[in-house]
């Protein structure tokens, strides 16, 4: 029987985009949401496109699978690397396909997200029925902790009854193309099948250099019809990083605290203390929990100490502090939880990472020490295993006790171009000893002629001299925004933003080898591929 979804929990983080290496499928089944790999790899001329992901599961007493669910990309924009346009998704019921619902996405120039929208199927009418739309503002922007979004509507499809049960509208005015004014929230009528039940609204006002400063929460009254006072938070800056955080509650006909945050930063802007406060009797801020962070030269995070506030003694007490180590190259070693005994510091928890020569994740530890043995216990270990190069996740084993005891498998295969063709996820029969499948994503690709697509970016680009040895020459018709270097396994080794047609970047601290190299202008995006030698 198909049930109700809400769709906003799907779309909202559907495009969280991730690399093939970090995820293999779009259903990540642990945190029940979706995720996305690269869609479009270009090798030799020849572009691999993913064109679907067909989800199984395995039925044990009939030894065999079944599909469940599809996901099929209908048409793409070329513009943005290939990105999906459009999307259906499908449940298979009663021995065939149904269409579930469709997506649909349109991109800024900069390629990040600018609308979505999101229609459940209407067995019934035998049509479309919209869901979900996100309507934002501008790329890459956000205040009060908000993506800045002109509207955005969030609603529950009941396939039982092929209608809408619940829902709500936001929209947004404007006070400049990257500042809130006022938004307002509407919730969905059955009634009049419109969003027209009055719900809150959210106004922002901002200090001299255009930062946040106050964000201040109405319910509306259906008796008075009028917006009431909910919850205020107030934003102090220092050298424009945050300093403090007020957050108000309306009681009667005044503003009561609720909590206040405060943080003090290091000369290099790293946070070094985080101290909240709560309230008292007298509507009086104390402390109540303290984090503060010790750095090494380069800036990783080493030590990190946990005080609670003692009312009585009037000062702070520790109770918890964390070390972290790392290799040479700035990998994470070890996490060391460490607790306070009133004079001493008692072994608690550790994590400990193994890499391999790519500096991928081959063995993650997780033991807690045992005071009376004085030893550590293995609680959870979770081994990977790769392909030959070293780079693509092939299985990852999770364990569980002392001795560790085999708990859940995931395995990938790839094609030829590294792209995955087949996810399964097994658990493991302790009383036959071996691995019992669960589900699994079958991976569908196709392969199209580089050459015979439209050309998304109508402009010149030169490098200059490519192959080189140590600097290269950048120079476009149009003014360049920002240029990213890659290597080859997607890790990000320099970003530079020099708004001119022109620029020189450093391949110096870099070794000999292939690099990745996105340049984005006002008329587009372009990847080239530079060579160190």
């Amino acid at each position: 029987m198909k049930k109700g979804l809400t769709f906003l929990f799907f779309v909202s983080v559907a495009f969280s985009f991730t690399t093939a290496q970090e995820e293999t499928h779009f259903f990540n089944e642990n945190a029940n949401k979706l995720t996305f790999l690269n869609p479009v790899k270009t090798s030799h001329g020849t572009i691999r496109v993913l064109d679907s992901i067909v989800k199984f599961v395995y039925d044990l007493v009939l030894s065999e699978w079944k599909p469940k669910d599809k996901f099929a990309i209908i048409s793409r924009h070329w513009g943005t690397d290939g990105w999906p346009n459009e999307m259906l998704y499908y449940s298979y019921k009663d021995n065939a396909w149904k269409v579930y619902y469709y997506q649909k996405f349109d991109y800024f120039p900069n390629h990040s997200l600018e609308k979505i929208l999101v229609k459940a199927y209407n067995d019934f009418l035998e049509e479309f029925i919209d869901t979900v739309f996100f309507d934002h503002r501008a790329p890459y922007r956000d205040q009060f902790s908000d993506s800045l979004r002109i509207m955005e509507i969030e609603a529950n499809y009941d396939f039982n009854v092929n209608s809408l049960t619940y829902g709500y509208k936001t929209y947004s005015v404007f006070l400049t193309d990257s500042q809130y004014h006022e938004r307002y929230s509407y919730a969905y009528n059955p009634a009049t099948e419109k969003y027209d039940i009055k719900q809150e609204k959210e106004t922002y006002e901002y200090n001299s250099q255009n930062l946040p400063a106050i964000k201040t929460f109405y319910n509306w009254n259906t008796s008075t019809e009028t917006y009431e006072n909910s919850e205020r938070y107030m934003y102090a800056y220092y050298n424009n990083g945050l300093l403090k955080t007020y957050v108000h509650q309306y009681f009667s006909t005044i503003w009561l605290n609720s909590n206040k945050e405060e943080y003090t930063y290091y000369p290099n802007g790293l946070k070094k203390t985080s101290v909240s406060y709560i309230t008292n009797s007298m509507n009086q801020f104390i402390p109540d929990y303290k984090d503060s962070m010790v750095y090494n030269s380069n800036g990783l995070l080493i030590k990190k100490y946990y005080y609670g506030w003692n009312n009585v003694q009037n000062q702070w007490i520790p109770w918890q502090r964390s070390t972290y180590t790392y290799n040479a190259q700035e990998l994470l070693l070890q996490e060391l939880f460490e607790q306070w005994n009133g004079t001493n510091w008692d072994l608690y928890f550790r994590n400990t990472y193994t890499y391999n020569a790519q500096g991928k994740l081959t063995q993650l530890l997780q033991e807690g020490y045992d005071k009376v043995t004085s030893t550590w216990i293995i609680y959870y270990k979770t081994t990977y295993q790769y392909d030959p190069t070293g780079l693509y996740e092939t299985e990852r084993i999770n364990y569980v006790g002392d001795p560790p005891t085999p708990f859940s498998r995931y395995s990938t295969t790839y094609d030829s171009y590294n792209n995955p063709t087949m996810y399964i996820y097994s658990t493991w029969d302790n009383g036959t000893s071996s691995w019992i499948p669960d589900y699994k994503y079958i991976y569908y690709w196709s392969d199209w002629n580089a050459n015979a697509l439209p050309d998304p970016e109508n402009f010149s680009l030169n490098i200059y001299p490519n192959p080189s040895q140590n600097e290269i020459l950048i120079s476009s018709d149009y003014s360049i925004q920002y240029i990213q270097l890659y290597d080859i396994t997607g890790k990000t080794l320099n970003i530079l933003n020099p708004n001119s047609r022109n620029c020189i970047l450093s391949l110096t601290p870099y070794p000999r080898g292939t690099y990745l190299l996105d340049v984005m202008t006002s008329h587009g995006k372009i990847r080239k591929l530079v060579i160190k030698n």
